[in-house]
């Protein structure tokens, strides 16, 4: 069975994590990344908009790193 691997640009990563309870913006995106060292959506680069692409993976951690925000820990 071949699975294919779905991306989504910024402002659908957005509105993906928005459904999932979490409000954030790009810039917040960033941050995680750049403050975890994470090689989140560079994969497949940017879009031809300059928007970066996410996985589902990516995703999914990013959701588990604003949960544990939200839930009062801080970035190291």
């Amino acid at each position: 069975m071949v699975t294919t691997q779905e991306t989504y640009s910024t402002k659908d990563a957005l509105s993906a994590l928005a459904d999932r309870g979490h409000d954030t913006t790009a810039h917040v995106l960033r941050n995680v990344e750049k403050q975890l060292g994470l090689d989140i959506g560079r994969s497949g680069t940017d879009d031809d908009e300059g928007q970066r692409l996410y996985t589902e993976a990516d995703l999914q951690l990013l959701e588990r790193v604003l949960t544990l925000q939200k839930a009062g820990l801080r970035l190291i």
